[in-house]
């Protein structure tokens, strides 16, 4: 009998011992390494947290582990018949980590069937509030009257006030790339071209998994800073993310409200970096559907579903 008793307060001990551990490494900050972008994540040598929609901080990574099989969107969103799709837009992972020149960043998803299906969105509001309204809050979204891959993403997304976004990155195709300010303004650009960003690097490991770097002249310097990002999955659409419709079709998914056409008020987002699958679906559904197309004010509205991440000095 007391061999039971000191075993379980043995095991009762280790459990109270492992809490504090994990509670303690989420009050560490980012202290960050040199990541490699190339054909290969494994310079990512953090350990992800054991539950799903949790983070923790390992080896001077923040890791972010979402949610299988939780890309529903606004709550009932199907993907695309065309086998292409899959279930690609499905965000598995977030990493965090970053050096004295650059920002690191690796997205992981669920495998595409094809290379150049998903698209992610990455809003960083970097200073809690940058600004409050028009094209602060909005994820750039671009002129609809002129689309151009170039000028934005279409997701019709935006975020609260107080989450204003200094920078907005899309990423899409393994390799392609883009980055805005806050007003929208092109700062970078990655499609393998002479003209690509000098610096602005984008590779993938096996297709699912995307290795981004940034450096600071460009993003900024996270260093000593809090940082929040707002990270939006969907699919791919000629450099801009494809648009939700009502009903499924070969190149359209389904659970939207019109017919696929740029602009409508369902956000094209079918996953978030998210503590639980009832909020994301709660934020994305906040859109309002009876509105003038490109209407910011009837965008979904993201306010909680956010990472915050602490960068040590």
């Amino acid at each position: 009998m007391k061999k039971i008793v000191i075993g379980l307060t043995t095991f009762c001990l280790l459990i109270t011992l492992s809490n504090y551990v994990y509670s303690a490494d989420k009050e560490n900050k980012v202290k960050g390494h040199t990541i490699k972008v190339d054909k290969s994540a494994k310079d990512w040598v953090g350990t992800p947290p054991v539950k799903e929609n949790t983070w923790t901080i390992s080896k001077g990574e923040y890791i972010f582990r979402d949610a299988k099989k939780d890309d529903v969107g606004a709550g009932k969103y199907e993907y695309p018949t065309n086998e292409a799709f899959g279930r690609c837009a499905d965000l598995r992972e977030f990493r965090v980590t970053c050096d004295d020149k650059n920002l690191y960043m690796l997205i992981r998803f669920n495998a595409p069937n094809e290379w150049w299906a998903p698209f992610c969105i990455i809003g960083i509001d970097r200073d809690g509030a940058y600004g409050k309204t028009g094209r602060y809050q909005v994820l750039a979204q671009g002129d609809l009257d002129y689309i151009n891959p170039d000028e934005g993403v279409y997701a019709e997304l935006k975020v609260a006030p107080e989450l204003s976004c200094g920078r907005v990155i899309a990423i899409y195709s393994c390799f392609r790339g883009r980055v805005w300010d806050a007003k929208g303004t092109l700062l970078a650009r990655k499609r393998g071209e002479d003209n690509d960003t000098k610096g602005f690097l984008i590779d993938d490991d096996n297709v699912s998994t995307i290795e981004v770097a940034i450096p600071y002249k460009i993003i900024g310097d996270p260093r000593g800073r809090v940082w929040r990002f707002i990270v939006a999955t969907g699919l791919e659409d000629g450099g801009h993310i494809r648009e939700m419709a009502k009903e499924t079709s070969e190149w359209h998914g389904g659970g939207g409200i019109g017919g696929g056409e740029e602009g409508e008020a369902d956000p094209d987002v079918y996953d978030l970096a998210c503590k639980s699958s009832e909020l994301q679906t709660e934020e994305l559904s906040s859109y309002k559907k009876h509105s003038p197309k490109g209407d910011p004010d009837a965008f979904a509205t993201i306010e909680k579903s956010y990472l915050t991440v602490r960068f040590a000095k």
